[in-house]
């Protein structure tokens, strides 16, 4: 079963940064909204910059999962130990 491995980026280290995608666009989205997305049905070595709202599920050249039935987008972990439960 294929599963999304995206893993949220620290917003204090995308926060005003110009990030590109793999063709050299500007991804245009909140530093709250990235992801680092492991590409395991490439190779180990792969790894993206994603926008959950632009490509996550909906983008086929960057989503593994998308179009599957059970294809869930990722959600974003609470972002201090108040709201963690720890």
């Amino acid at each position: 079963m294929l599963t999304c491995h995206g893993v949220f980026l620290a917003t204090l280290s995308a926060e005003g940064r110009l990030l590109v995608n793999r063709w050299g666009k500007a991804i245009e989205s909140t530093a709250n909204d990235l992801l680092i997305c492991p590409k395991p049905h490439i190779g180990p070595w792969h790894v993206d910059i994603v926008s959950r709202e632009q490509h996550c599920c909906q983008d086929g050249r960057l989503c593994h999962i998308v179009g599957r039935a059970d294809a869930r987008k990722p959600i974003r972990p609470p972002h201090d130990i108040a709201t963690s439960g720890l």
